[in-house]
């Protein structure tokens, strides 16, 4: 497992598929919301496609970055299970094709555990971060969550046993939350 020390650091060994979990820099209240609504120490959650590239859904887009996380803390998570060369370019293709969608936020905002969401046919034209990044497994046969039909959270993808911790850069308080140590 890898750790930075350093705040800002990217994790130089991100591949198609993986995913990275964080904790956004300062204070939002969209951030703080998410996190109490989900008894999570993650609000936010983007799709690695390569190259150092990510796609997430923040803001009012999806959109690309690179070698810049959104977050301050960040979990680099890795799948547990065989991707196939094919898989990871149908994730990648699929992603690639959501850049420019408008932001899910009537979904953002009406979200909690008890509610029932269909994943497969949401809303194909606007997206929330781990809603997409669920999706974009879900393409190649993957349920990442364990709630099926609920919507997903950024915890929900960080908890999933089809995904492992590959590296942090995490504060010292909440290292057991972290790596479970």
């Amino acid at each position: 497992m890898q750790k930075h020390d350093t705040l800002g650091h990217y994790p130089t060994d991100t591949m198609i598929g993986d995913i990275i979990a964080c904790r956004s820099h300062g204070w939002s209240p969209m951030s703080w919301i998410i996190r109490k609504k989900t008894s999570s120490q993650v609000n936010h959650v983007s799709s690695c496609i390569g190259n150092g590239e990510m796609v997430e859904a923040l803001g009012s887009v999806v959109r690309t970055k690179t070698n810049r996380l959104t977050g301050e803390w960040w979990i680099h998570l890795r799948p547990t299970g065989y991707i196939t060369d094919a898989n990871k370019v149908a994730m990648r293709e699929f992603l690639v094709s959501q850049v420019g969608k408008k932001y899910d936020w009537k979904a953002i905002w009406g979200f909690g555990p008890w509610q029932s969401y269909d994943h497969v046919n949401g809303h194909p034209d606007k997206w929330f971060c781990s809603e997409l990044v669920w999706q974009s497994y879900y393409k190649v046969g993957t349920q990442l969550s364990r709630r099926p039909n609920c919507y997903v959270f950024p915890t929900d993808i960080l908890e999933s046993p089809l995904v492992k911790v590959a590296g942090y850069q995490w504060p010292k308080s909440l290292m057991e939350w972290v790596t479970g140590e």
